[in-house]
């Protein structure tokens, strides 16, 4: 299981809100290169970007993959909040 101590997700999260408006800028240019895609394309290809992502940043395998099903985890939480399904009543 991927887990970090409250001091480095403090840190995280600190790194995370300082950048957070390059953040947001990167990853609408970077959907705005994805959407050139069909849809089923796209959604491939960013799975292919965060693979290729977390194996350039994590040395330890195992640890990648709980990343990955942490990042998976987080990515249903962002599309829960969103607000263009709000409205759609969910099974889960």
């Amino acid at each position: 299981m991927f887990s970090v101590t409250d001091e480095e997700q403090a840190y995280v999260n600190a790194i995370i809100s300082k950048e957070m408006p390059d953040i947001e800028r990167v990853s609408r240019k970077i959907a705005k290169l994805l959407n050139t895609l069909s849809p089923q394309a796209a959604v491939y290809a960013h799975t292919l970007l965060g693979a290729e992502l977390i194996a350039s940043v994590i040395e330890d395998g195992d640890m990648a993959v709980e990343l990955s099903k942490h990042l998976q985890r987080e990515t249903e939480k962002a599309l829960r909040w969103n607000p263009k399904y709000a409205e759609q009543k969910r099974m889960n």
